[in-house]
């Protein structure tokens, strides 16, 4: 009988260490970002664009998380006036997402504007691409002035494919860039 009793809390005891294992694990999990985007380089802007021709340095570093939120986006972009009304890259559900974005167009003897950016909120989307959209710090050269707490969005895709950027400047339209030298990644997706 009391082999039974050793046998029997030897089991209970890897029973309670193995459902707390699983529980750790998953709680872990449960802290993991859904979605990881990394990246940086040259992007070109597309045929078409007012820009066509120039090139940017972009770097971008964001977590997605698996945590609802109010589109804050879409309420700083309506800020902005009736065009951004129900514009696609900031409509429907967006999570909690936390990372930058920077972006550098220089033209020689000209200037240079730079848009630096806190992610605030993000979401992968039904194409494998994932917008994320914030504040950001705008440093214009060309009209001598900073700009602070301006909405963003940036639509990135994996690989080469480059991103769209959207802010007050560009529109609803955005402003499409290919990847030359370096990538984006999204992962998770």
């Amino acid at each position: 009988m009391e082999k039974c009793t050793v046998l029997w809390s030897g089991w209970r005891a890897i029973a309670v260490a193995s459902v707390g294992a699983l529980l750790l694990t998953t709680s872990i999990r449960a802290d993991q970002p859904l979605t990881t985007i990394s990246g940086g380089g040259t992007a070109a802007f597309d045929p078409g664009e007012e820009l066509e021709g120039f090139t940017t340095q972009f770097s971008v570093g964001a977590s997605i998380w698996n945590a609802p939120t109010d589109n804050l986006c879409a309420g700083e972009f309506a800020a902005l006036g009736e065009e951004w009304e129900g514009a696609e890259v900031i409509a429907g559900d967006f999570l909690q997402a936390s990372g930058h974005f920077m972006c550098m167009l220089q033209i020689e003897g000209e200037g240079m504007v730079v848009i630096s950016g806190a992610i605030r909120q993000g979401r992968l989307n039904a194409d494998g691409s994932a917008t994320v959209c914030g504040l950001g710090i705008v440093v214009d050269h060309f009209v001598n002035e900073v700009f602070f707490e301006q909405p963003f969005a940036v639509t990135l895709r994996d690989g080469p494919d480059g991103f769209t950027y959207y802010d007050v400047v560009t529109g609803p339209a955005g402003d499409a860039e290919t990847v030359v030298v370096g990538k984006v990644k999204i992962w998770g997706h």
